[in-house]
């Protein structure tokens, strides 16, 4: 009976040390998985982050453009509005011009008058 109870109690520190064995193995291979899969995510998240980048450049390249678009508008713009004040002066010397000679007209018109009317009191 005692030697059945010793190769029972063998038989059961084997299959404890076997059992122990594969949980350390199970073990093994659980903590392989966690790094799998935590390196898995990892290159998943630096995907995504280089894909938020690529977009993020994208816009920003879209946005340096509009803004060479509108700054392009802008010195157009403010070539128009200095084509205009240029034209609105020359329009003014013109106007000037006209009124001086308008004037200078009124002038030669009265002194050509006084010297008819002076010539006629002389012929009289």
């Amino acid at each position: 009976k005692s030697r059945v109870l010793e190769d029972l109690s063998s038989s059961a520190q084997l299959e404890a040390a076997r059992l122990q064995s594969t949980v350390s193995h199970l073990e093994s291979e659980k903590a392989g998985w966690k790094a799998e899969v935590f390196e898995k995510g990892l290159d998943i998240t630096n995907k995504v982050i280089q894909g938020h980048k690529e977009a993020t450049d994208a816009l920003n390249s879209r946005i340096a453009a509009q803004d060479e678009a509108l700054q392009a508008l802008a010195d157009e713009a403010k070539q128009w509005k200095d084509m205009a004040e240029e034209r609105g002066r020359a329009v003014q010397d013109l106007e000037q011009a006209l009124d001086e000679l308008e004037e200078e007209k009124r002038r030669d018109a009265a002194e050509a008058a006084r010297r008819s009317e002076e010539h006629r009191a002389e012929v009289a």
